[in-house]
């Protein structure tokens, strides 16, 4: 995993809109970057790798790396069917001649191992972002040295860094579209989709779902 084409490899290797459509009932978007729509430094051009099972054969065949063992750790139950996204991922890396298998974890065990830096070669993951901007997801996930970082890339951290010490706003965004370009080519993850969450609400209750996941209890009441 170490080579950039094995990691390209993976990321067209899997049929994610496939997964999307038969796994999660359609509920889900798709991504080319670690960003949706909703963030500041988001780029619309940087689209997702297409599925190309035989390109990802080739890659494979010139990094000399076909039928190499390789275990997806996954959890069951945190995110929308990821026990099954996660077999759906390793059934299609299968048949592009990786030998890959899934190891499920219980979620507790599952982010200590995460945060012990112990997850690899590869894993499920799904991230948040409170402030929606950018760095709060390429600093914690990809700077080099982070909790939950399991990459290092020196043009990365430095992009990372200019970002988050200047305060214009179009120089910010130059630098979160190169970097999401870096991050494509580079494949440290094999972006998937943007999670629908579905939520079972009373008719009776004034509520709409945030995209952050918070429930606040107080701003909610009962219709008369």
């Amino acid at each position: 995993m170490a080579d950039k084409r094995v990691r390209q490899a993976v990321a067209q290797g899997i049929d994610v809109d496939k997964i999307i459509k038969n796994v999660l009932e359609g509920n889900a978007i798709r991504l080319g970057t670690p960003f949706t729509r909703y963030h500041f430094g988001y780029d619309p051009a940087i689209q997702p790798y297409a599925f190309n099972p035989e390109k990802a054969r080739k890659l494979l065949a010139e990094a000399g790396a076909q039928n190499f063992e390789l275990t997806v750790n996954s959890p069951s139950g945190r995110y929308l069917n990821d026990k099954e996204v996660s077999e759906a991922v390793v059934g299609d890396l299968q048949k592009v001649g990786i030998n890959a298998k899934v190891k499920i974890t219980e979620w507790g065990t599952y982010m200590n191992m995460l945060y012990a830096h112990k997850g690899g070669p590869a894993y499920l993951l799904g991230w948040g972002n409170a402030t929606f901007d950018a760095d709060a997801t390429l600093f914690p996930m990809l700077r080099t040295g982070q909790v939950l970082s399991h990459y290092s890339n020196a043009k990365l951290d430095s992009m990372i860094e200019e970002a988050r010490s200047i305060m214009d706003k179009a120089k910010r965004q130059k630098i979160y579209s190169e970097a999401s370009k870096l991050v494509k080519e580079e494949v440290p993850w094999a972006f998937a989709y943007q999670q629908m969450d579905i939520y079972g609400v009373s008719a009776r209750v004034n509520w709409k779902p945030r995209p952050d996941e918070k429930l606040f209890v107080f701003n909610m009441s009962f219709k008369k």
